[in-house]
């Protein structure tokens, strides 16, 4: 560009030259024209030479850009987790940029993508607390709570979950990538109330002795299924305010003897239920049966446990 600049500017210098010649008849017409040619020859090869070198920029800008594609840069600050490719691999991005390093930001922050089955979905919301375990530290619990629960659900062998994700703090890193995690929720609480094992529900009596024994007993006392009855009736003319809890019936043992109870229970772990009325703290009630003999042969006792 600056040899085609010098030669511009000395066509310039001439064709000036020449015009004055001319003026002073000192030369002729097609020496002028001759020189005037020559200015705008000069002219263009100078532009041409400019554009010359703005390719030149460009080309080398190009080259730089292409450079720097060489050099692959995480876009956070992390710690490489696995590695799928090697040095002087040749990686090709056809129709999906594959993927070279998986990249953990924070490992003391981790999340648990947990699967709620459709019938404790509605128990759940954002901002619960839960708890869960992990095969790899047995006996630890870790508590994290609940950041999202999403809309989308997931159908697998026709049973309907929907994922929510738990924040998890790890400050040790004990929690690693891809554990499994047994997550419990809670879903409700209540401090300082009486409760029963749930095998107290479940217990039914199977002796017909028994229940023939319990039958008087009951009739002597008032059964509670008529003290039900009877407060309902009351209640009933009252006001219609349903009972809280829902119903349940257990068997008090009361002088060796099964008496059947109805009771109100409420909120349950799977172990334990609230029982809302019709028990006191300390009444014994029965879980369930024995078989035992002396020759090692199962028998039917008398009497529960």
């Amino acid at each position: 560009m600056e040899k085609a600049q010098a030669a511009y500017t000395d066509s310039v210098r001439i064709a000036a030259r020449q015009e004055e010649l001319r003026k002073q008849g000192l030369i002729s017409q097609a020496d002028l024209d001759t020189a005037l040619a020559t200015r705008d020859q000069n002219s263009a090869a100078l532009s041409a030479a400019k554009a010359m070198v703005l390719q030149a920029k460009a080309d080398r800008d190009m080259a730089a850009t292409n450079l720097a594609f060489t050099r692959i840069t995480s876009p956070i600050d992390g710690i490489v987790v696995s590695r799928t490719v090697d040095v002087g691999q040749t990686v090709a991005a056809a129709f999906q940029a594959p993927q070279l390093f998986l990249i953990a930001n924070d490992l003391t922050k981790m999340q648990i993508l947990a699967n709620i089955d459709e019938a404790d979905v509605g128990k759940v919301s954002d901002g619960q607390e839960a708890k869960f375990t992990v095969d790899a530290y047995p006996g630890e619990t870790f508590t994290g709570r609940i950041r999202e629960l999403r809309q989308a659900p997931n159908t697998i062998q026709n049973v309907v979950t929907y994922p929510a994700v738990i924040d998890a703090p790890n400050p040790d890193r004990k929690l690693r990538q891809g554990m499994t995690a047994s997550v419990t929720i809670t879903a409700a609480r209540k401090e300082d109330v009486l409760r029963a094992p749930n095998a107290a529900l479940r217990f039914k009596p199977d002796d017909s002795s028994q229940a023939a024994e319990a039958a008087p007993a009951q009739q002597r006392q008032g059964t509670p299924q008529a003290r039900t009855a009877s407060a309902a009736a009351r209640g009933n003319r009252e006001a219609a305010a349903p009972a809280p809890g829902r119903p349940g019936r257990v068997y008090k043992l009361e002088n060796g003897k099964p008496i059947p109870v109805l009771i109100r229970v409420g909120l349950s772990d799977g172990q334990r239920t609230e029982v809302l009325e019709g028990l006191s703290d300390g009444d014994k009630v029965i879980v369930g049966g024995g078989d035992a003999g002396s020759s090692g042969q199962p028998q039917r006792r008398r009497g529960p446990f």
